[in-house]
C-alpha cells in the first residue's frame, strides 16, 4: 500500500466505437453516451468553468509578449500589464508562479499569436523577395548597361574598322600617287643626268685621247731607254765571260765539281772495302768481283786525278 500510494495514479477509461468491435464503424451517438455516463462531460464542463488552462510566467511571457508592442520577454516586471492590454479582467488569474485562464481564452491568443505570426511571416517573405527583385533589378540593370556597352563598342568598333578601311585605301591611293611622281621626276632626272654625263664625256674626250698619246709616248720612249740600257749591260757580261777570268772561274769550278766527285768516289771505295771485308769469309767469288771493281774505281780514280791535274796545268799555264 505504501509503494501505491507513492505512485501517481491514472485511470484509462476505454469507450467502444461501435457495438460490434469493429475497427472500420464509429458510433457517435454510443461514443457519446458513454462519455456522458462515465463522467466525461460534466468533468470537461466543471473544468472549462473555472481556470482549466495554467502556464508557467515565463513561457506565457516568451510565447505571448510578442503580441503586445514594446515588451520585454525577459522582464517578469511586464507581465501584468500584458494580461491587461490581452485579457478580460475576468478572464485570467495571476499567481505566484503561473497564469491562470479560463477555457476560450487560450484559444484566443493562440488565434492572436498564429496571426501575428504569419503576418512577420508575410513580412519576412516580402522582405526576402523585395530583396531578391532589388537584387534582380540591380543585375538586369547591370546587365542592361554591360549589353548597351557591348552594343555600343561593337558599333563603334565598326565605325572605326570602317574609317581605318576608307583611311587605308585614301592612304594607298595617295601614295601611289606621290610614288608614280616620284618616279616620274626620278626618271626625268636621270634621263637628264646621262645626258649632261654623255656632253661632259664627249667635251672631255679629246684632251683624254692627247694626254692618253703623249703618256704612250712617253712610256715607249722609256721603255726603249730600258731596253738599250739593258742590251748594253748585256754585252758587256759577254765581253767579260770571253775574258781569262771567267775561264778560270769556270776552272775551279769544273775543279770542285771533280773534288766533290772524288769524295763521293771515296766514300763508295770506303763502303765496298768495309762490305769486302766483311764478306770475304762468306763468299770468295763475291770478294774477287769486288777486288775487280775496286781495281776499276782504283783506275777510273786515277785517271780523274790525271785529267784533273792536266786541266789545272792547262788553266795556270799563261796563253800566248
Amino acid at each position: 500500500m505504501q509503494l501505491i500510494g507513492s505512485t501517481q495514479v491514472h485511470y484509462i477509461r476505454c469507450v467502444k466505437p461501435n457495438p460490434e468491435a469493429s475497427s472500420e464503424l464509429f458510433d457517435c451517438q454510443l461514443v457519446a453516451d458513454q462519455l456522458r455516463f462515465a463522467g466525461m462531460q460534466e468533468a470537461v464542463r466543471i473544468s472549462r468553468a473555472a481556470y482549466p488552462h495554467r502556464l508557467p510566467r515565463k513561457d506565457f511571457l516568451k510565447r505571448f509578449g510578442p503580441l503586445r508592442a514594446g515588451t520585454d520577454v525577459r522582464d517578469d516586471a511586464q507581465l501584468p500589464a500584458l494580461l491587461a492590454a490581452l485579457l478580460q479582467p475576468d478572464a485570467f488569474c495571476l499567481g505566484k508562479t503561473k497564469v491562470f485562464m479560463r477555457g476560450s481564452t487560450l484559444p484566443d491568443l493562440e488565434d492572436q499569436r498564429l496571426a501575428l505570426c504569419t503576418r512577420r511571416v508575410v513580412q519576412l517573405q516580402a522582405a526576402w523577395r523585395g530583396l531578391g527583385a532589388r537584387r534582380y533589378r540591380a543585375a538586369a540593370a547591370a546587365a542592361v548597361l554591360r549589353i548597351g556597352c557591348a552594343a555600343r563598342r561593337r558599333s563603334a568598333r565598326r565605325v572605326a574598322a570602317t574609317r581605318r578601311g576608307a583611311g587605308g585605301r585614301v592612304r594607298r591611293v595617295w601614295r601611289g600617287a606621290l610614288a608614280r611622281r616620284r618616279c616620274a621626276a626620278l626618271r626625268t632626272s636621270r634621263a637628264a643626268t646621262r645626258i649632261q654625263a654623255a656632253l661632259r664625256r664627249h667635251r672631255l674626250d679629246r684632251p683624254y685621247a692627247a694626254r692618253k698619246r703623249a703618256a704612250v709616248r712617253v712610256q715607249a720612249a722609256g721603255r726603249a731607254r730600258l731596253a738599250r740600257s739593258r742590251c748594253a749591260k748585256m754585252a758587256e757580261e759577254r765581253k767579260v765571260q770571253a775574258t781569262y777570268e771567267y775561264q778560270l772561274n769556270e776552272a775551279r769550278a769544273r775543279l770542285q765539281a771533280e773534288a766533290d766527285e772524288k769524295s763521293a768516289l771515296a766514300a763508295e771505295k770506303a763502303r765496298l772495302e768495309t762490305a769486302l771485308r766483311e764478306k770475304a769469309q762468306d763468299d770468295g767469288r763475291a770478294a774477287e768481283r769486288l777486288e775487280e771493281e775496286l781495281a776499276q774505281v782504283r783506275v777510273g780514280l786515277g785517271l780523274t786525278l790525271t785529267l784533273t791535274l792536266t786541266l789545272t796545268l792547262t788553266l795556270t799555264l799563261p796563253q800566248p
